[in-house]
């Protein structure tokens, strides 16, 4: 290569990776939106200041308050009560983006890894997987465990190119946190499983003897599987946290009543960004199987299937398809890539690609359809913050189960909620019941005596088609703070009521 073609390759190089660092960053710098994060931030107050793990509900007014909680995501949930304690909520924003930047980076590293030193195809690897991720690029312990299931998964690529003591070590450790972290844990055995499956049928392939034992590989995968599987049992539940995400993911109802739980292809989420992106890689990964089809392994198969499966189960799962692609387009890449023009052609290609993306970001929003400081979909506005926030205000609230958890972050005990996102631990018989007061003004006004509700914190849309159906009297509710999204009232109920 001539000098004039290194120093562009020098050019280029620098400037795809300084496009695409602030790609990443500015995609990922959003206010949060999660609705359950503040929940994990209290949760995580609580076990910062007692040692304990809370073991209930412990925040609603009701009955149900005493129903027993699974706080699977106890470790995530006192990293962000740290977070809170260290950066403040205005600056939480800067915290989205450095996650988004450290997904590129471990995606990246990934890639580094599978394509044995391609700089540029590791790169591109690491855009693609953060555009995917986008348009779940939220504050809450999935992203965490996202990050977790890239560094198992480079620990165990690792591996899978030489057996060394060192990573069997820290495919454990990740698993051990992992579990401690988010219910997605269970991932970490499934895909060492894959591995040694995989592993195993290639060595069959290439064998030419009549009985096909496992080779040494397969045996050790299998044995990282079966450990990995051990190690979801080190946590303060015991076997307690794998019969709840097995019994938890398979519950039929999820997918009726949560949003995230839904079906991938159920006709809500086909006019979101993150649905086309994520279909528009997986369609890019078929192609890209069925070119470099000579060069495919039994792994490579087998974990495409893996997460082709998770991605059609919910829209909470193509966030991982990103990921694969990064896998896939560094494993099976030709071995020409990694010449020199080849290298410069495909760091054009995605200095140019950040540059467009970056653009479509700055005018239109990221995957998720929003800009820096932007409040997400279940964000409270200041106006509503400050009410919470309002020391004079004391009592039960009826909300929905969207806004529970902001409330209990920012008023609890000084106001108590009807229910927040737990919904596996409420019941779904408990959810459909609160969830249906707004739609009969004598369970509402029966409601509200019983347990002496004071106030109600709601979605504007939904109050006012309660009111335009007749089923809610807006003339008993006091609006003490409002925008487009969200109501907070007082009950003042007629004299007529009150006798």
């Amino acid at each position: 290569m001539t000098a004039s073609n290194n120093n562009a390759l020098y050019i280029w190089r620098n400037y795809a990776l300084l496009v695409t660092t602030l790609c990443c960053i500015y995609a990922s710098f959003v206010q949060v939106a999660g609705v359950d994060f503040w929940l994990q931030a209290k949760i995580g107050e609580i076990i910062f200041d007692s040692h304990e793990i809370p073991d209930t509900l412990l925040f609603p007014f009701t009955e149900v308050a005493s129903q027993h909680f699974n706080a699977h995501e106890w470790l995530s949930s006192l990293l962000f009560h740290v977070l809170l304690l260290s950066v403040g909520t205005e600056n939480l924003p800067f915290i989205h983006a450095a996650l988004g930047l450290l997904l590129f980076v471990f995606a990246t590293s990934l890639g580094w890894v599978c394509s044995r030193g391609n700089w540029a195809t590791s790169l591109f690897g690491g855009l693609l997987a953060v555009t995917v991720e986008n348009y779940r690029h939220v504050l809450r312990p999935e992203l965490i465990a996202t990050l977790l299931l890239i560094c198992y998964w480079i620990a165990l690529e690792k591996l899978r190119q030489r057996i060394r003591p060192q990573y069997t070590f820290y495919i454990i450790l990740i698993q051990v946190i992992w579990v401690n972290t988010h219910g997605s844990f269970i991932l970490g055995p499934l895909l060492a499983g894959v591995y040694a499956a995989g592993n195993h049928l290639d060595s069959i392939r290439h064998s030419q003897a009549e009985v096909f034992r496992p080779n040494r590989l397969s045996l050790v995968l299998a044995g990282i599987a079966f450990s990995s599987l051990g190690a979801c049992l080190i946590n303060p539940f015991g076997d307690e946290m794998l019969r709840f995400v097995i019994g938890f993911s398979n519950d039929p109802t999820l997918s009726v009543l949560i949003g995230e739980w839904m079906p991938t292809f159920s006709k809500r989420w086909v006019n979101e960004r993150g649905w086309w992106i994520a279909l528009i890689v997986w369609i890019a990964c078929v192609v890209w199987i069925c070119i470099h089809r000579q060069k495919l392994s039994a792994v490579d198969v087998l974990v495409f299937l893996l997460f082709t499966a998770l991605a059609y189960k919910a829209i909470r799962f193509p966030v991982y398809l990103g990921i694969v692609a990064a896998y896939l387009l560094t494993r099976l890449q030709p071995e020409v890539w990694k010449l020199p023009h080849f290298q410069l052609a495909i760091t054009k290609i995605m200095a140019i690609t950040s540059s467009i993306l970056i653009i479509l970001v700055v005018l239109y929003g990221n995957a998720y359809g929003v800009k820096p400081y932007s409040y997400g979909l279940y964000r409270l506005g200041p106006e509503l913050e400050a009410a919470l926030e309002d020391d004079s205000h004391h009592g039960n609230v009826l909300n929905s189960m969207e806004l529970g958890a902001e409330l209990i972050y920012r008023a609890h005990p000084r106001l108590r909620p009807t229910i927040d996102c737990r919904v596996d631990s409420y019941g779904m018989d408990y959810y459909r019941y609160t969830m249906s007061l707004i739609n009969s003004r004598e369970l509402l006004q029966e409601f509200v005596k019983r347990y002496q509700v004071k106030y109600m914190l709601y979605e504007t849309p939904r109050v006012l088609d309660a009111v335009r159906r007749g089923t809610f009297d807006a003339t008993q509710w006091k609006i003490l703070a409002q925008d487009k999204r969200f109501l907070f009232m007082q009950y003042e109920p007629s004299s007529e009521n009150v006798n």
